[in-house]
């Protein structure tokens, strides 16, 4: 767990230091956080770290009643236009097979009666961090839950993640980094 303080010029730096080389989850909490769990948000992409991620928010939000809010970010791939699609059909096709995704993902999963909901965002602009912000923040989220596949320090160096991209995009509301810890 780390705080953060917020307007504080370079700070954001250590933090995206820290997500990216820690080989454990972080939470990393904001100076004046609310302390409330009402609203949480997970961001899924359907892997296994999401599942965690997801698993970890259920058990939060059966332990507080939060209202809990999944939400996965999909794009529309460079060269659509070879299909001969417009970037706006395209989008379409590429919702349509994330919610194929969704589906799967979550019939896989035990939820126990589980209540939330899921919404989609299509990333526009490459960075996917900021459409989990503006979900968390459309929601009034307590918190945002997110999975990191981790990697080791010269991948993570040559190689940016949505992780890192909040921690800069996000000082305001506490941001929980799921990490699957790895065995030795």
């Amino acid at each position: 767990m780390v705080g953060r303080k917020q307007g504080f010029k370079g700070s954001d730096l250590n933090e995206k230091k820290l997500a990216k080389a820690s080989p454990t989850s972080v939470i990393m909490v904001p100076e004046r956080p609310s302390f409330n769990f009402n609203n949480i948000v997970v961001s899924v992409d359907y892997s296994e770290h999401s599942r965690m991620a997801f698993e970890i928010g259920r058990g939060i939000q059966k332990k507080t009643g939060a209202k809990l809010l999944s939400s996965n970010v999909y794009t529309v791939p460079r060269g659509y236009h070879a299909q001969g699609k417009t970037f706006e059909e395209f989008a379409e096709i590429m919702l349509t097979n994330t919610k194929h995704e969704c589906d799967k993902f979550f019939k896989k999963m035990d939820l126990d009666g589980a209540d939330f909901e899921h919404t989609f965002s299509l990333d526009n602009d490459q960075h996917p961090a900021d459409k989990i912000y503006l979900v968390a923040k459309e929601n009034n989220a307590d918190m945002i839950i997110l999975g990191s596949k981790g990697r080791s320090a010269a991948a993570a160096f040559l190689l940016g993640s949505v992780a890192e991209q909040l921690v800069i995009e996000n000082d305001d509301i506490p941001l929980f980094i799921v990490k699957k810890v790895m065995k030795t």
